[in-house]
């Protein structure tokens, strides 16, 4: 996410309003580039997983991870064992 942080904090606000807005009984996946850097913290492996490229997490993946963990989702991404060269998107 390229923007003030105002509009960052607007943004995840309505992310998770949208979420919560859908029934509860139904399957809910977000997809997105949020232009996040998600790392290995031990703290959030129950979220992130132990296999992310990064080491540590940057703002905006703070931003996915905390609405990841309030919602009771995972960022999948880093939760499975992947070659090097396919832990990145260009």
């Amino acid at each position: 996410m390229h923007a003030p942080t105002e509009e960052k904090e607007a943004f995840c606000q309505k992310v998770e309003e949208i979420y919560d807005s859908c029934p509860s009984n139904h399957i809910k996946i977000m997809l997105g580039d949020w232009n996040t850097k998600v790392g290995r913290e031990e703290i959030y492996q129950g979220v992130i997983g132990r296999h992310s490229m990064h080491l540590n997490t940057n703002n905006n993946g703070q931003r996915l991870v905390d609405i990841a963990a309030t919602k009771n989702m995972v960022v999948s991404s880093t939760c499975f064992t992947h070659k090097e060269i396919h832990k990145q998107t260009w």
